[in-house]
Formats: C-alpha cells, structure tokens, sequence
C-alpha cells in the first residue's frame, strides 16, 4: 500500500504543489496515522507523535463528521480564519486543508489529507476535480 500511497501523494503534489500530504486510517471513532511525505515542516516521526499525544476523535470534531459519515470532501483555503476548523489543524500548523474520504463498501475507512503548511492556498475547483479523480482511481486499487 505505501507504494500505491507515494505514487498518489506525487500525483497530488504535482497537481496542487501542496508538499505535506498523508493518509489516515479511521479506527473505531479516531484517526489514525499511516503514511505521510515527509517534509521539513512535518517530519513523519513528528506526525504520528503529535496524534499518539493528541487523538482525534470523529465524533467529537468538528469536521471530520461531515467527512466520515456524509463522506463530503473538506476544502479549507484559510484554516485560522474559519470558524469550522477543527482543534487538530493548529496542532499541525495547518493553513490551508483538503480532505477525501476513502470510502469502501459505503464505509469511509480513511482519509487523504492534503495540508499547506506555512503559507494559504487556494484550492482551485480544477485541482479539487483532478485530485479527486486520482483519489478515486486509488481507492479502486484497493
């Protein structure tokens, strides 16, 4: 799977230039990390420390909901500005976010978690649509 996760989170990159990209799995009613690009805003060894210290529950956020359950895509272009955002972007340093449920058999069992971290971007509708045809041809390799 890690090798069908780089290829995915190259292409993703190559489409958003967003560099921290990872993949969740949702267990029971958390997150859980998985894999990550590693970068020099968010080691991978600092991702899965700060989830270990900090769990993310779906239930108990304020987006992830939403993304589970209703199995909706997030677009976030200004994440310290919005008042829907949830408590774990700060902890990431999180400026902007896009989020795809991996869905099987009609139940989300992950999530790909585009972040830029550093600076906003703005998710173009082009970018949104590409990304989630990459995002859905992966999921169909599962």
């Amino acid at each position: 799977m890690i090798e069908k996760l780089d290829i995915l989170f190259e292409k993703l990159h190559d489409i958003t230039g967003i560099h921290d990209i990872a993949y969740h799995e949702i267990k029971g009613n958390s997150l859980n990390p998985i894999y990550k690009t590693g970068t020099p805003h968010l080691s991978i060894d600092k991702w899965k420390k700060l989830h270990s210290e900090n769990k993310v529950y779906v239930d108990s956020d304020s987006v992830l909901p939403s993304i589970v359950y209703d199995k909706k895509v997030l677009i976030m272009s200004d994440v310290k500005n919005d008042s829907n955002a949830s408590n774990a972007f700060s902890l990431f340093g999180i400026d902007s976010i896009l989020v795809f449920p991996i869905v099987n058999s009609n139940v989300t069992i992950g999530i790909i978690v585009l972040a830029s971290i550093g600076k906003k971007h703005i998710f173009s509708k082009d970018q949104v649509e590409k990304c989630a045809l990459l995002v859905n041809n992966f999921i169909n390799t599962l």
